[in-house]
């Protein structure tokens, strides 16, 4: 039995048992990984914060090579509280969480990655245009697994990129099964997706649409 300590960002967690759940965490140092936290209570504050999605700590656990870890010590480290101060910022981050979840294999790790979470939840706290960060991270992320070649010319031919389907881009005569984006919409997207600066970010508005439209490219991806 081995003792070990990584830091986390806590993605999801579900109930096993009464007073048990199990808590995807994208660590620092190991990537992905699920822990166990037993005997939940209101007397143990850290362990509910830690069971709350896109929370940020330091975690102590038992290492017996099983694919559950068996939680020892928890100390938080940021509760991005701003989080709870609206509905968009906290949806925001929820979609960052869950974007990650559904994209990482366990023990992958991947620093940038994590650096990448852990920037953006903290920029989202205090944005007044938490959509923009949510599909900026989502593009980023497509980005840094090289599932995302953006293109202003078809891959096919020379044509103007129209539509992106299965990360690549293509005109309309070449497109398969893709997502279709209008001109100004395909600008604010290649906008989001290399931005080096988070206040480029706070000035690209997204509306409904080119949001839902970079939810399904990224769902169509990983799904």
């Amino acid at each position: 039995m081995t003792l070990c300590k990584v830091e986390g960002i806590t993605l999801f967690s579900y109930p096993l048992k009464e007073k048990s759940k199990i808590i995807k965490v994208y660590t620092l140092e190991k990537g992905l990984l699920s822990f166990v936290a037993n005997h939940i209570s209101r007397k143990n504050s850290e362990m509910i914060s830690f069971c709350s999605p896109c929370t940020y700590s330091e975690i102590v656990y038992i290492d017996k090579n099983r694919a559950l870890l068996n939680t020892k010590e928890i100390t938080i480290k940021n509760l991005y509280l701003a989080l709870r101060d609206s509905f968009e910022k906290l949806e925001a981050a929820i979609c960052i969480a869950k974007s990650t979840l559904l994209s990482q294999q366990e023990n992958k790790q991947n620093q940038t990655l994590f650096n990448l979470i852990e920037r953006y939840l903290t920029k989202v706290t205090s944005s007044v245009n938490p959509i923009a960060y949510a599909s900026s991270f989502q593009l980023k992320l497509l980005l840094l697994e090289g599932l995302l070649n953006l293109t202003f010319k078809c891959s096919t031919c020379d044509a103007p990129s129209r539509v992106i389907s299965k990360g690549e881009c293509f005109c309309n005569k070449h497109c398969y099964d893709g997502i279709a984006f209008e001109d100004h919409e395909l600008k604010k997207l290649f906008q989001l997706a290399t931005a080096k600066k988070f206040s480029e970010i706070n000035n690209i508005q997204v509306d409904k649409n080119l949001k839902q439209k970079i939810q399904n490219l990224f769902l169509q991806i990983f799904n």
